[in-house]
């Protein structure tokens, strides 16, 4: 697989939805962009701040791995 395959595959879609619908990320990147766009260094720094804060909880969970007894219930079978 070439190296652009892989660098997106931590992309879930799961993921990309929480911080799609995220409003804080939203709000954040709008302001970013529009900051960047009129040469607000103030802006820049307040947004890529926020936005830093925003993104980092959604990107810890998606990662952290499920406590042993979440993942034994979920590899228990159905009864």
């Amino acid at each position: 697989m070439p190296w652009h395959g892989m660098a997106w595959q931590w992309l879930r879609p799961a993921l990309s939805t929480n911080l799609a619908t995220n409003p804080a990320v939203l709000t954040n990147t709008a302001g970013l962009v529009a900051s960047l766009a009129t040469g607000n260094t103030p802006g820049i720094a307040t947004n890529a701040a926020g936005l830093t804060a925003a993104v980092t909880p959604v990107l810890v969970s998606a990662f952290t791995p499920a406590p042993a007894s979440e993942a034994a219930l979920a590899a228990a079978p159905a009864s």
